[in-house]
């Protein structure tokens, strides 16, 4: 194959004639490789044409399972989309992406039917509403942010060969002033983050210590029998207590980690010592709790005159993930490298897990100690693990969909009762049509009420006992004519309570059993 986008490049009327091993090597136009159709233009549009109708095959396993009173409830449907099409639909989607925007708006077909089997919602329901009631973002949202946590899951690991492509800005520039070419990931990536970063995002990179992992030492750990659960403060305060009397002859050392809307802070205290940082606002608690471990080592333990230390540490996830021995996390393996030192200077540290804000004071000092940290102008490191960046990058794509949620004022009849584009609880019922007829109440298009769409003359319904425009909205609140039987359910006169996040489903299927109406939802 020869690529090239040149749109100035000679027609070749022959195809070159290479010959390897005596074999004669076939010229093609297009070839599969690990699951990517390539075309000689880089197009793609063979491969999205294969991943259709590939994606709409996998839809009969959805038709199959998704009956109108039986079959498995929208939580199974949506695990099964996810599993099934939305993963072919991720597949490599980070390089297709490039492809124009009709070749891509394809693909959308499918993830709108996939969604409306999953939720039981009418032909014409508003393809916004689908996305709100699912939980699921567009894919166009979607290839975003796969996208750029390929990008920063690029830059952090130096020794792979897209490290150095994607560190190349140069083409910048180049692809800035054409902007009707086929961008490259990377640049696609940079534009994005240009675009909707309010603060720069700068991911760890991963490290390869000296020391290989089967000579680092076991940490120690001094399990606790005692829990928070189901146990008064002070008495799971004087468990510890009683239980710190063994390491009576150890130095004590408390760390902590804090996260809040300010920011990020970490501490490692001792009975004379503070020692304080600043982290990215990207950061996790976990991250932070790992980072004040990470700075009991290296400014305290490592160069005091005592050889017997205990870090105390109120985040249990932190203690044990010390014993992953070829960690992903950044600062794990900064810590292991650390104990390794520290156990070359004849050393013991040991990890103790201290129940937090119960009122030990050591705690309280390094709770203290981490929130006043915030308060710094700079943090004392500006990356942050992958792990922390791919949350944020899911965060920034979920409130760039909020914000486009909150810009829709018309034909919407599901923001009257869902203002945010925040994720509801799943109602999960024997039967199945049960909560297809609630998510068709929400958005506000039902049979009755949107059929006409579907046949001519399309005259929209109206009310055969006031005359009044039909809708879901009239015949729960508004028609008088309903009012008894609204009256004997206990039905509220606020759509939110009856069709919001913990909806009056049996008082609503009673009231539209006695007006004839379940059956026409």
């Amino acid at each position: 194959m020869h690529f090239c986008k040149s749109q100035q490049r000679p027609r070749q009327k022959v195809p070159p004639h290479i010959i390897l091993g005596g074999i004669p090597i076939p010229y093609e136009q297009s070839t599969k490789f690990l699951g990517v159709i390539f075309d000689q233009n880089l197009t793609w549009n063979n491969h999205i044409l294969n991943l259709r109708q590939s994606s709409l095959s996998a839809l009969n396993i959805l038709k199959t399972v998704s009956g109108r009173d039986w079959g498995a409830d929208q939580p199974s449907l949506l695990r099964l989309y996810h599993a099934l099409i939305r993963s072919r639909l991720d597949y490599a989607c980070q390089i297709y992406s490039s492809a124009s925007a009709t070749s891509l708006r394809s693909l959308d077909t499918v993830h709108h039917q996939a969604l409306r089997l999953c939720t039981g919602a009418y032909r014409t329901s508003p393809v916004e509403s689908l996305y709100v009631l699912s939980g699921d973002l567009p894919l166009s949202n979607r290839r975003e942010q796969l996208l750029l946590s390929f990008y920063f899951k690029c830059k952090s690991f130096r020794k792979i060969p897209s490290f150095d492509v994607v560190n190349n800005v140069r083409l910048r520039d180049t692809y800035n002033t054409k902007r009707s070419a086929s961008v490259p990931a990377h640049i696609r990536a940079l534009r994005l983050l240009e675009e909707g970063s309010d603060c720069p995002l700068k991911v760890s990179e991963s490290r390869n210590f000296d020391t290989p992992p089967w000579c680092k030492p076991i940490p120690e750990f001094c399990p606790m029998e005692q829990s928070k659960s189901g146990h008064l403060p002070y008495i799971v305060a004087a468990s510890f207590e009683e239980h710190k009397e063994s390491h009576a002859d150890s130095i004590a050392v408390y760390t902590d980690g804090s996260k809040s809307p300010a920011g990020v802070g970490c501490a490692a205290v001792t009975s004379s010592q503070t020692f304080t940082a600043k982290l990215p606002f990207t950061s996790s608690v976990f991250t932070a709790e790992l980072y004040a471990i990470l700075l009991a080592l290296k400014h305290f333990i490592l160069n005091s005159d005592f050889n017997d230390f205990t870090i105390y540490s109120d985040s249990q996830s932190s203690i044990l993930a010390l014993t992953n021995f070829i960690p992903s996390h950044p600062v794990i393996s900064e810590i292991q490298e650390w104990l390794t030192r520290t156990a070359a200077r004849e050393k013991t540290v040991r990890f103790c897990w201290s129940p937090g804000h119960v009122g030990i004071i050591g705690n309280e000092k390094a709770d203290r100690a981490a929130k006043s940290a915030v308060a710094r102008p700079l943090p004392s490191r500006g990356d942050s693990p992958f792990s922390d960046i791919r949350t944020t990058i899911s965060s920034r794509v979920r409130r760039k969909f909020n914000t486009t949620w909150d810009n829709i004022r018309t034909n919407q009849k599901l923001r009257s009762i869902k203002c945010s584009a925040d994720r509801w609880p799943l109602l999960s019922h024997h039967n199945r049509f049960y909560p297809k007829l609630l998510n068709r109440l929400r958005i506000g298009h039902t049979k009755i009420t949107h059929e006409f769409l579907f046949s001519l003359p399309r005259i929209p319904p109206s009310c055969e006992r006031c005359g009044s425009p039909f809708s879901v909205r009239h015949f729960l609140l508004e028609c008088r004519y309903y009012e008894p039987w609204r009256r004997k359910w206990g039905l509220p006169p606020d759509l939110r309570k009856m069709l919001g996040a913990t909806p009056m489903i049996q008082p609503l299927v009673g009231f539209l059993k006695d007006v004839n109406l379940f059956y026409y939802i």
